[in-house]
């Protein structure tokens, strides 16, 4: 009688200790799942601010582009009137 008394405690403490482990396993995978949350939060400011970089040297690379076609457009312009005037001066002579 004392050795059932003795194994139903047991039974009783184990399944009490099954419980407590149980909502430890819990707040561990709550914590875990919290901090890949958090990783992943992390992650994707930092991905907003590389596209957000991305951009703007994008951007800054496209307005120079323009800024050099420009020039050349320019450039290409001043060396035909002078070829114009090479060319006239050359038929004065």
């Amino acid at each position: 009688m004392v050795a059932m008394e003795e194994i139903i405690n047991l039974k009783r403490e184990n399944k009490e200790l099954s419980k407590k482990a149980l909502a430890g396993d819990e707040y561990q995978t709550r914590k875990k799942v919290d901090l890949v949350k958090l990783q992943v939060q992390e992650k994707e400011e930092e991905l907003a601010k590389l596209k957000k970089e991305f951009n703007q040297s994008k951007r800054k690379n496209h307005e120079e582009f323009i800024s050099m076609t420009n020039q050349l457009d320019k450039e290409k312009i001043q060396e035909d009137t002078l070829s114009s005037q090479l060319e006239q001066r050359h038929k004065r002579l």
